[in-house]
C-alpha cells in the first residue's frame, strides 16, 4: 500500500509521481466517464443499484468542494455499481441546493440510470478537477460506504467536480475490494 496515498486527496497532476502500477494510473486517472469504463469491463453487464437520494448531512471537505464553508444537508445520490450483484464501485454524489428545481427533478428521477450518462451527455469533457486517493475507515467518504457495504482494507478513490447548469457537482467513485483492478495489481 502507497501510505503517501492514505486519507490524503491529491490532484490529477500527481498521479504518475506515486509510483502506482499502470492498470492503477488507468482507472484512477480515466478522464472519461467511468459508467462507460465499468461498462466496458463488465461486456455491458452492469448494474446499478441506487442506496438512497436525498439530502443528507455532509462533511466540510465536501461542502467546501462546493463553495460552501461549513458542513450541511444537501442533495446526496448514493449508488453501486455491479456485476452479478458483486458490489465493485461505490458512487457518492453531491449537489448544491442553489441548482435549478428541472436540474434537481432530473437528478432525483434518475432512479437506476447513471449520473454520468447525463454529465458526459452535455459535454465531451464537463469535469473541471480530479483528485485520488487511498482512503480508509478514518475518512468520512469510508464511513458513509461503511454503512452500506462494509469494508475493511483501504480502497482507492476519486473525486471530481462537474459542471451541470453553470453549478458544481461532487461525484466521488470508491473502487470496492471486489474491482478487478485489485486483482490485477497482485497479478
Amino acid at each position: 500500500m502507497n501510505r503517501q496515498l492514505l486519507n490524503r486527496w491529491h490532484n490529477s497532476e500527481e498521479l504518475a509521481q506515486h509510483g502506482l502500477p499502470d492498470i492503477v494510473h488507468q482507472w484512477l486517472g480515466g478522464s472519461g466517464s467511468m459508467t462507460r469504463a465499468m461498462r466496458s469491463l463488465t461486456d455491458d453487464q452492469l448494474a446499478l443499484q441506487l442506496l438512497s437520494s436525498e439530502h443528507q448531512l455532509v462533511s466540510e471537505d465536501e461542502a467546501s468542494l462546493l463553495g460552501h464553508g461549513s458542513a450541511q444537508s444537501l442533495l446526496t445520490r448514493e449508488v453501486l455499481m455491479q456485476q452479478d450483484n458483486e458490489p465493485l464501485l461505490y458512487g457518492r454524489s453531491i449537489f448544491p441546493d442553489s441548482l435549478a428545481t428541472d436540474a434537481l427533478a432530473t437528478i432525483e428521477s434518475l432512479g437506476t440510470k447513471p449520473l454520468g450518462d447525463i454529465l458526459f451527455q452535455l459535454s465531451d469533457e464537463p469535469r473541471l478537477s480530479m483528485q485520488y486517493a487511498m482512503l480508509d475507515e478514518q475518512t468520512y467518504l469510508y464511513q458513509a460506504l461503511n454503512k452500506h457495504i462494509p469494508q475493511s482494507e483501504p480502497l482507492y478513490a476519486r473525486r471530481s467536480i462537474f459542471q451541470y447548469q453553470q453549478q458544481r457537482i461532487l461525484v466521488q467513485e470508491v473502487f470496492l475490494s471486489s474491482h478487478p483492478v485489485y486483482a490485477l495489481i497482485n497479478c
